[in-house]
């Protein structure tokens, strides 16, 4: 099953671990996965583009004037669907991960539990359906489901 991620930053520059990030997304090769800059203040763009330089499997939606987080999301999906034939996404809100826990953390669970997170029991895209709102869903709240956070 081709399944894409999208990751949704804005201000996460400080909390950003590049390093990290990139090893970790180098062990999740085969999924398109793209970074979503809401209209940063600090050098969050800077670094997604650099993780991005790194990771043959990542691309990077700049959104230079502030949307709600659905919207930015929402984005970063026409994106993916444009570029890739997908059957799933699954959408990241860094704005929703707590400070103590961390993005790095998170990616641990996802390389973790990546054959559950991303099984065909989650929503598959239909052709020609523009209401991409109906067909994401959030891999925090997978986790959840799956005790894993």
């Amino acid at each position: 099953m081709k399944t894409g991620v999208i990751i949704l930053f804005h201000n996460y520059e400080n909390e950003l671990e590049p390093k990290v990030l990139i090893e970790q997304i180098q062990q999740l090769d085969t999924i398109p996965i793209c970074l979503v800059n809401n209209e940063s203040k600090d050098n969050t763009y800077d670094i997604v583009k650099d993780i991005r330089d790194h990771c043959p499997n990542v691309s990077v939606v700049n959104i230079k004037k502030f949307k709600s987080d659905l919207s930015a999301i929402r984005a970063g999906a026409r994106y993916l669907l444009s570029a890739r034939k997908l059957k799933t996404l699954g959408y990241i809100n860094t704005n929703l991960i707590p400070v103590d826990f961390g993005l790095a953390h998170l990616f641990e669970d996802v390389i973790s539990y990546r054959e559950q997170l991303f099984k065909s029991r989650l929503p598959l895209l239909k052709p020609n359906n523009t209401n991409i709102r109906n067909q994401l869903f959030s891999i925090i709240d997978e986790l959840h489901r799956l005790e894993a956070v």
